[in-house]
């Protein structure tokens, strides 16, 4: 059994068949927002009957919902009599509106006999919504001052509707912005892979990737202290 919920997934069901030229690659991207949002969400030691990762499997085929543990630590929630034709004519914030339910649904349904648990996470669900389906947060460990502590750059993870990315922004001392830029897009492992370390060399602010290459540097020393746009 795992210790805490560390992990969800929403996709549609392996065997899943779609019309009009979509795929499965197609679906499950619009699912990421939810997904992502709910992800950074969940609290860091969180119990979940034994249950580390969630995975919540969506198709048309079969007409009830199920739900089985599939291996140790793991579980899966299937939904089923799913329409995908009506979902591919939503809007992006639509479909978000959907899996979300779903999700909603899924809390409520597997436990059902720990509502207070159930009132956490459905919680987490009301923010989703409420916060118009984007998130920011800063990864502190990256985000760093320089020697002078006039200059502070900060990683910003961004998740919206074009999916889930990295920025980065730099200030300075009065914490007004100078500049942000479009850094990396998250696709499967590439903040893991390539965002692992950063350090300020004099001027110019490193980030090292996971193998211990320099993945990108920014030079800021002719950066002007005037707020500038993005």
């Amino acid at each position: 059994m795992a210790k805490y919920l560390t992990d969800i997934s929403i996709e549609s069901e392996f065997s899943q068949e779609f019309s009009n030229g979509f795929t499965k690659l197609d679906f499950n991207k619009t699912t990421k927002v939810v997904q992502d949002i709910f992800w950074y969400l969940i609290p860091n030691k969180f119990t979940f009957d034994g249950i580390g990762k969630l995975n919540i499997r969506i198709t048309s085929k079969i007409p009830d919902n199920t739900y089985k543990v599939t291996a140790v630590g793991f579980s899966q929630y299937t939904i089923g009599a799913f329409n995908f034709d009506n979902y591919f004519n939503l809007s992006q914030y639509e479909k978000n509106k959907v899996i979300l339910k779903i999700l909603q649904k899924v809390i409520s349904d597997t436990l059902k006999n720990n509502t207070e648990k159930a009132k956490i996470l459905l919680t987490i669900t009301h923010k989703i919504s409420d916060h118009g389906f984007v998130y920011e947060t800063e990864d502190k460990k990256l985000s760093k001052w320089n020697k002078k502590r006039d200059l502070r750059v900060s990683i910003i993870y961004r998740i919206d509707q074009n999916g889930e990315n990295a920025h980065i922004k730099l200030a300075n001392k009065s914490g007004t912005k100078i500049l942000e830029k479009h850094l990396l897009k998250n696709r499967i492992y590439d903040f893991h892979n390539n965002l692992y370390k950063t350090k300020w060399n004099e001027n110019e602010f490193q980030i090292i990737n996971r193998d211990g290459a320099l993945f990108k540097a920014f030079d800021f020393g002719k950066t002007t202290k005037n707020p500038a746009s993005n």
